[in-house]
């Protein structure tokens, strides 16, 4: 699964999201790094609805808001 890295720091789902002007494209290969053996990011518990990831700091996320 690949994911957008947008400017305001918000990570997005990619295959259901919108390229937007500065988005950073987190491939599946360093998207598998990231959340499976890093586990510095964790999805969404809405994610197959929202398509949101968010950052993790030990125990603690790193929430970016969602647009509305």
């Amino acid at each position: 699964m690949s994911i957008r890295w947008r400017k305001d720091g918000s990570l997005v789902c990619a295959a259901m999201s919108s390229e937007k002007e500065g988005d950073c494209y987190i491939d599946d290969r360093l998207h598998y790094q990231l959340s499976v053996i890093s586990k510095a990011i964790i999805a969404d518990i809405g994610h197959e609805s929202n398509g949101l990831w968010h950052w993790v700091h030990g125990d603690k996320f790193l929430r970016s808001q969602a647009e509305i």
